[in-house]
């Protein structure tokens, strides 16, 4: 670790200054919630401090698609096909050029259609 930056360990658990929490080995494993003060750690239990993963997961993610080519073809496909799917759809119900006319609206519908696919809980 930097030793510019202070940090504390508790439980095996190595949390820096600036609120990023690492394992035994470095990993980085979480971070504070804004609420928790980094001073105020050694007086609260250790189980009650709460993490907040989603900052590293959209980063982590975002990285893999920027870094791994076939990782970002296939998401662009699953929002391509979002769309194709709902705009089809849509040209079902109420024609082709009321699907055209109304292309917002099939956009909106399509990007949620991926976002509810893509956070739908695996059973």
């Amino acid at each position: 670790m930097n030793g510019a930056i202070r940090i504390k360990t508790l439980d095996n658990v190595v949390i820096q200054e600036n609120g990023i929490i690492r394992d035994n080995t470095g990993l980085l494993i979480g971070r504070l919630v804004d609420d928790i003060k980094y001073d105020d750690l050694e007086s609260r239990q250790v189980d009650g401090v709460v993490i907040n993963f989603l900052p590293d997961a959209v980063e982590t993610v975002t990285k893999a698609i920027r870094e791994d080519k076939e990782l970002y073809i296939a998401y662009q496909a699953n929002i391509a096909m979002s769309f194709q799917d709902e705009f089809r759809r849509q040209m079902g119900q109420i024609g082709r050029n009321e699907a055209i006319e109304n292309i917002h609206q099939i956009a909106n519908n399509a990007a949620k259609n991926f976002l509810d696919l893509w956070c739908k809980e695996l059973v």
